[in-house]
């Protein structure tokens, strides 16, 4: 087993070994929240994966990071001696979306996910073959992983197959599913709903890990309840202006959430819409009416209730639900939390699928990448801009604080490298407005219409492949390649006649959608639960 130490030479370093006195915790934390520290952030390279890096996370110590890649390699690193300690060629079949160290583990085990349905536990400890377990319960890919605080053992899923699935790691084959939007949508007109509304973004509240919130492909950010006895969610968030924009009837809107994050006192939740901007709620789940509670709880760090609810099995298969009924199926109010305290703007969400989070250690600014490739940071209390930071030669996707100083995070986007930032940029060389008004002059003109209708390569996959699969229903009918083919560029073109496609990005984003088609298409047969 390697033994991992921390460098004493990184800041973060220095300031937990200084704050082990009332004292020096103030002093340490009145550090962190200052502004000039925001601002002198800058950042160091590590180099090693051969494709865009779309996770970051740290271990719980802060000395170590896990990244993951389109590569479908895991990279475990010492970024502040800059050393690549371990790299895993794990068996995803696609690109590696989401991988965090389990706490409480000295660091030797961490799960992953990916674009396909299943899920891997790893035991660093095994030199030769880490894999240690294998979930393949969901049936479409797994976008991102929450830890259970407290827990060394349990971890929260969410899926393009609607559903939000709790694990214990200490279990081979029990799951959970603790939020289901499944049945969600129907057929209207002469395109076929998606079957469920695909999650994107799961978190759990740090202070009362029995709350937990999603965000997914439509308008609302939802906050659960796992002691309930329903899959249903006990409160929905969503700017008004975006909901009343919305448009089931409109195919793979863009109007969507890519990612959701709680502050540390677990009192505000924040969310990024593709295609709009970052808001900010307030969140007191002490207000809401006491959940229902089952006679056998749902399982948790401390027990795993080893029969599932049959409702609550996933069988694989769902039908299309008549117009009709879809405000039933779900079971959910059509009341939501419109009242947003702090709207973030200048930052562009339209390409891919961005992560947001809170810095500082009581959350006084929030983080996010953009399509511009710089990284904006915004006072979460008045949404004013503080810095603007080139992160990437593209796209920034992911920031992840560090766990004790939260000043300092590490990023990634689509360059093949993560960035590791420090406040230790000379004072001389701090950046003002002026430097980044050209940013947020060209951002704010490919933000000018809001309404259009944005199709991305990854809609345009998820609506092929739901066509296909509502195709395959239908009986009595004999595979004709050339005719399916012939249909499929049919849709393709009904789709493209109702989207306005930026023109300049529009070579480039073709190019990514066909290798993102293939990479779909090629890892489809195997993506069943087993």
């Amino acid at each position: 087993m390697v033994s991992y130490a921390a460098d004493t030479r990184n800041i973060c370093h220095v300031l937990k070994s200084r704050s082990d006195t009332s004292s020096h915790k103030q002093y340490v934390t009145a550090l962190c929240t200052n502004e000039k520290y925001i601002k002198r952030l800058e950042y160091y390279n590590l180099v090693g994966h051969a494709g865009c890096v779309n996770t970051v996370s740290w271990n719980s110590g802060g000395t170590l990071i896990v990244s993951g890649s389109d590569d479908q390699k895991l990279k475990i690193w010492e970024p502040f001696s800059k050393k690549l300690i371990r790299t895993i060629k794990t068996p995803h079949r696609g690109n590696i979306f989401c991988a965090k160290f389990m706490p409480g583990s000295n660091d030797q085990t961490i799960v992953s996910c990916a674009r396909e349905p299943n899920i891997y536990v790893f035991d660093l400890s095994r030199p030769t073959n880490p894999l240690q377990q294998k979930y393949t319960c969901h049936s479409d890919v797994v976008h991102k992983l929450s830890i259970e605080p407290g827990s060394t053992s349990v971890f929260i899923s969410c899926s393009s197959d609607g559903t939000a699935r709790q694990f214990d790691i200490r279990e081979k084959d029990i799951n959970h599913i603790v939020a289901d939007l499944r049945r969600a949508r129907s057929t209207v007109g002469s395109f076929r709903r998606p079957s469920c509304i695909p999650l994107n973004s799961v978190d759990f509240n740090p202070v009362n890990p029995n709350y937990f919130i999603i965000g997914g492909d439509d308008p609302y950010i939802r906050l659960y309840d796992r002691r309930s006895s329903s899959t249903i969610c006990v409160q929905k968030y969503s700017p008004e202006s975006i909901v009343n924009n919305y448009n089931p009837d409109r195919p793979y809107s863009s109007c969507h959430i890519t990612g959701v994050r709680h502050n540390v006192l677990g009192t505000e939740i924040i969310g990024t819409w593709s295609g709009d901007n970052i808001y900010l709620f307030d969140v007191e789940p002490a207000k809401f009416a006491s959940p229902r509670v089952t006679s056998t709880p749902p399982p948790s760090s401390s027990s795993m209730d080893e029969s599932a609810d049959d409702d609550q099995e996933d069988d694989g298969e769902w039908e299309d639900v008549p117009e009709e009924q879809q405000s039933n199926v779900s079971g959910e109010s059509a009341d939501y939390v419109s009242q947003y305290k702090v709207c973030c703007k200048g930052h562009v969400n339209v390409r891919t699928v961005k992560e947001v989070q809170f810095l500082g250690p009581r959350s006084e600014y929030i983080a996010a990448g953009s399509d511009c490739g710089n990284i904006f940071i915004y006072n979460s209390k008045n949404a004013e801009i503080v810095n603007v930071m080139k992160g990437d030669r593209d796209v920034v996707n992911c920031i992840d604080p560090h766990p004790s100083c939260k000043l300092s995070f590490v990023s990634s986007g689509i360059d093949s490298d993560c960035k590791v930032w420090q406040p230790t940029l000379d004072e001389d060389k701090i950046k003002g407005p002026e430097s980044w008004a050209h940013v947020l002059e060209e951002n704010a003109s490919e933000a000018t219409d809001r309404n259009a209708f944005v199709l991305t390569p990854n809609m345009l996959i998820q609506y092929l492949m739901n066509q296909e699969a509502g195709d395959s229903d239908q009986e009595g009918e004999v595979d004709d390649p050339q005719r399916d083919r012939r249909a499929t560029l049919a849709r393709v073109a009904r789709l493209l006649s109702q989207a306005n496609w930026n023109q300049e990005d529009e070579d480039e984003d073709e190019q990514v959608g066909e290798e993102d088609q293939e990479e779909e298409q090629e890892g489809r047969p195997q993506c069943r639960t087993m």
